[in-house]
């Protein structure tokens, strides 16, 4: 994920969408944190990761993804991971973070932000 811009970011209404692609590793991280916990502190709103286009899921990238997380949960941001490929859905299975990191295995993108607009509209940070 080394790049000049490595989250590349929409809005769609509430939810703010962030894509991830290449390798989330420690220097892609360095790169990126900042970027992604300014889109959790924003007051309203939703953010849904989607690591489709990652390659290689790190220990340091999923550090990272527990911390917003955890800044999500303390900032009312509802927070929705969307990891379907094996590469990262498995270390997120393997350390047991599906549950903490809202991470969704299945379904598109669109069911994913659906989900997850109602969450946004009513401040739930759930």
């Amino acid at each position: 994920m080394t790049q000049a811009n490595p989250v590349r970011t929409e809005r769609r209404g509430d939810v703010t969408v962030a894509w991830l692609t290449g390798e989330l590793d420690l220097l892609a991280v360095q790169q990126c944190e900042s970027r992604l916990r300014e889109l959790c502190s924003s007051a309203g709103t939703a953010l849904v990761l989607d690591l489709e286009g990652l390659t290689f899921l790190a220990s340091s990238g999923l550090s990272m993804l527990v911390g917003l997380s955890e800044l999500c949960r303390t900032r009312g941001t509802a927070l929705r991971v969307r990891a379907t490929s094996r590469i990262v859905l498995r270390p997120i299975q393997l350390t047991g973070l599906e549950a903490q990191l809202g991470v969704r295995g299945e379904g598109s993108l669109e069911d994913v932000v659906r989900e997850v607009a109602p969450a946004a509209a009513a401040g739930s940070g759930e």
